[in-house]
């Protein structure tokens, strides 16, 4: 069995056409509409509890929500991490039983959908 980390020839393949597929419609255009619509949501939102108060807070009193920011990020981080690190043990135990090719259709016929 190959490490997860080499890819194998199919993987390869499978790479090249995803990116020749980005370079002509690159995902970043397709996700950055719904990226600013979140954005302008959460301003709004905002806005309505808090008005512009935000805007007139110290830059200190703003570093120390930045700073409760991140630490909330890296909780989410590691709580994703550990449903990845599940996820992927899960597809390994697949993978070993059904095979690498059949497990690569299943997935991208899955993704198709």
């Amino acid at each position: 069995m190959t490490p997860p980390c080499t890819p194998t020839p199919a993987d390869r393949a499978h790479n090249e056409r995803r990116r020749e597929s980005q370079r002509i419609n690159p995902r970043w255009k397709k996700d950055w509409a719904e990226f600013v619509q979140k954005c302008e949501k959460r301003c709004r939102q905002g806005h309505r509890e808090y008005g512009d108060e935000s805007f007139d807070r110290s830059a200190f009193s703003l570093l120390e929500e930045m700073e409760e920011e991140v630490l909330d990020t890296a909780v989410w981080g590691f709580i994703t991490w550990t449903r990845l690190h599940s996820l992927r043990e899960r597809m390994q135990i697949l993978e070993d039983k059904m095979g690498e090719v059949e497990m690569r259709e299943l997935i991208e016929e899955v993704g198709d959908e």
